[in-house]
């Protein structure tokens, strides 16, 4: 069946948009993350208003962020104090008129969940529909952009299906189908496209500059054409921090970058000029993990050369080759750069974990982790206000044995003088067990679906984890008792369901047999007053193992790679 579209650049779309909510017959659905009472959102708004009085189905979802970012800067900014009523008298009118308006992703307490974003943007109007990157705001029609008009594709219905259950839920469930895909599956889909690329690859995207574009690159085979199409400057200051790492690192791969030199949210991968896949998608980390998103695949050379001529070719008046500067950055950029990258792509996955995975567990899940906590600040309260030594050193130990990050072996070097070696050793082993048990019960809950489930599959087909299951007890103990990263194998055990018995005494063995020596050496330390000392160089001596063994682990990927 012949596909009918319209592809609309920049000023198209809105000229497009409003002719055809004039000839509306029966429905409109509109979906957007921002839509601003501006001069833009007004016009929309008055025109959806238009349609509901002729009496047809109007439905409008937009989701809460655009009551956090407004013009592009945030809401509490007094330049945008008159937008802000303004948008939201906007609102109060289209419901006023018996339109069916529903707020996706409230902001949570402190805004906290400000990033997790339903960020597609999609219009029915009939059987057209209409896919893309624009918002509805004056600032996102001055953009570079782009939206594709179908008409009544063969996608239709599950698109319909997909704006219900939002407006039903204000939650959107991830599906797919041949040709369009929505949130997690878009990276698989991305991910499948890229390897199987034989000839070319273009991505255009305004915050590709991160490690999520490094990651999914590296998947193209040797050979292939590599075509970067981005912002030379976003409005992102984080992406623009990463830009010389990436684009050093984006070199190493033969890409050829070329900067937009207008803003540009044009976001859309083109393969062999074959595949096209298009939508609210932005190729970054953010997209990948925090946002709902949505994209059609579109598998047809007509529409391919046609796509590739408008988006790429007839736009090298807007884009430029970086600068000599831009290609060899100084050392010192490059090493801000670096951290800066490594910085925001472990922050998402951070932000992801908090506000979507964890969130996602059941009630007894965090009713036994509060239970958990709760008992051990109790325990180091009570020991701290009642100066019961003992108390305190069980409430910490239960809480520092687990993935939790405080410092057990400096805690043992201040309670040294205390208790004698053995007690502490014998006590330190035995609270472990206590702990890993109970910390392995939180963590298996966890690695049941989403993130964790993704995590744990990776850890369980890893080199690392045929290696660690081979003698499991020897590398737990000696781990244990070691400044070998503990946390690394304890995960191994937990993914690959090691005998719970077993991990928790060669747990007991090893970091008893730690703590009886490191008491031993505090005691000692303590009689001649060199504690402080030795618990500074045994900190700094961490740090700089864990530096150098983040740096080799680098070096050895550089290499496979």
């Amino acid at each position: 069946m012949k596909l009918d579209y319209q592809i609309l650049i920049d000023q198209q779309f809105p000229q497009d948009l409003w002719e055809r909510l004039e000839q509306a017959q029966t429905r409109v659905f509109a979906q957007f993350m921002t839509f601003e009472g501006d001069a833009a959102g007004t016009t929309f708004a008055d025109r959806l208003i238009k349609a509901k009085s002729k009496g047809l189905d109007v439905n409008v979802i937009i989701d809460n962020f655009t009551d956090f970012r407004i013009s592009d800067t945030f809401y509490f900014n007094k330049k945008v104090a008159f937008e802000r009523i303004e948008t939201q008298s906007m609102m109060e009118r289209m419901s006023q008129s018996g339109i069916t308006l529903v707020r996706t992703n409230p902001l949570g307490f402190l805004h906290s969940r400000c990033l997790l974003r339903n960020h597609k943007k999609i219009v029915v109007i009939d059987d057209s529909i209409y896919l893309g990157g624009i918002n509805i705001s004056d600032h996102n029609f001055s953009w570079h952009d782009f939206m594709v008009r179908f008409d009544d594709p063969p996608f239709l219905p599950e698109i319909i299906t997909d704006l219900r259950q939002t407006l039903e839920t204000q939650k959107s469930v991830p599906w797919q189908t041949e040709s369009v895909v929505t949130n997690k599956y878009i990276d698989e889909k991305v991910c499948e496209l890229l390897e199987t690329a034989e000839e070319e690859v273009i991505i255009s995207g305004p915050y590709i500059f991160d490690l999520y574009l490094l990651q999914r690159l590296s998947l193209v085979k040797k050979g292939v054409k590599i075509k970067i199409l981005t912002n030379q400057d976003s409005n992102l200051i984080f992406y623009d921090l990463n830009k010389n790492y990436v684009c050093n690192e984006l070199a190493k791969l033969n890409a050829e970058i070329l900067f937009y030199n207008r803003f540009s949210h044009a976001k859309f991968l083109i393969v062999d000029r074959e595949k096209v896949l298009l939508g609210s998608y932005n190729f970054d980390i953010e997209s990948c993990l925090i946002h709902d998103e949505i994209e059609v695949l579109v598998e047809d050379q007509e529409f391919a050369n046609e796509f590739y001529q408008e988006l790429y070719q007839n736009q090298g008046n807007i884009l430029a080759r970086p600068t000599a500067e831009e290609k060899s950055p100084t050392k010192a950029k490059l090493v801000v750069s670096f951290i800066a990258a490594h910085t925001v792509h472990y922050f998402f996955h951070l932000y992801q974990a908090i506000f979507k995975t964890l969130p996602g567990l059941n009630k007894n899940f965090w009713l036994t982790v509060a239970s958990y906590l709760i008992v051990c600040l109790a325990a180091i309260t009570l020991g701290v206000l009642l100066k019961n030594d003992l108390l305190e050193f069980i409430g910490y130990f239960l809480l520092a044995c687990t993935f939790l990050p405080l410092p057990a072996d400096t805690y043992v070097l201040h309670i040294s003088p205390l208790f004698s070696p053995l007690f502490i050793g014998v006590i330190g082993g035995i609270i472990n067990a206590i702990a890993v048990i109970a910390e392995r019960k939180f963590v298996e809950q966890s690695l049941k679906e989403g993130w964790g489930a993704r995590a744990r599959i990776f850890f369980q087909e890893s080199s690392l984890s045929r290696y660690f299951m081979k003698v499991p007890f020897l590398i737990l103990f000696i781990s244990a008792l070691s400044f070998i990263p503990f946390e690394t194998f304890r995960f191994l055990a937990i993914t690959n369901q090691y005998n719970i018995a077993k991990y928790s005494l060669a747990t007991a063995l090893g970091r008893g047999t730690r703590y009886f020596a490191l008491a031993a050496f505090g005691g000692f330390f303590a009689l001649n007053g060199w504690l402080g000392w030795l618990s500074i160089i045994i900190v700094i001596s961490l740090v700089a193992y864990y530096v150098g063994l983040f740096l080799q682990l680098r070096v050895n990927l550089n290499r496979e790679r």
